[in-house]
């Protein structure tokens, strides 16, 4: 609640966030899912969402799965909105304003509504 209030975010205590990830402007307007997981030195820019859709789930690393998984060292650009079970993989990109519907393999960067990988190494 008081992070809410201080910095309009909703980042809550049961989401599985790593210590080292960053939140650009202290999260501001960043919202988040419970049952999400966000990995290792990721970065996660303002107004970003990663959020359920609309009570999907799907089995990820043989977990059901309600909310993205988040991988290592990924960048969140602004504004990014990442819904429902889906993963984005290790060393990825999310540009601004991007709305991810499906999975995003390793080293990729996604762009657009619905978002779709542009480059892949």
């Amino acid at each position: 609640m008081i992070n809410r209030v201080l910095f309009s975010c909703d980042i809550p205590f049961k989401a599985d966030v790593d210590k080292s990830v960053y939140f650009s402007h202290n999260g501001l307007g960043t919202v988040l899912n419970e049952n999400c997981k966000v990995g290792k030195n990721t970065t996660i820019l303002q107004h970003v969402t990663i959020g359920g859709n609309m009570g999907k789930k799907r089995m990820i690393d043989d977990v059901l799965r309600s909310a993205p998984i988040i991988g290592e060292n990924v960048i969140c650009g602004v504004g990014a909105k990442i819904l429902g079970p889906v993963k984005i993989g290790d060393n990825s990109k999310i540009g601004a304003g991007s709305v991810v519907l499906s999975d995003i393999p390793d080293n990729s960067i996604a762009v657009g509504i619905p978002a779709r990988v542009i480059n892949s190494k």
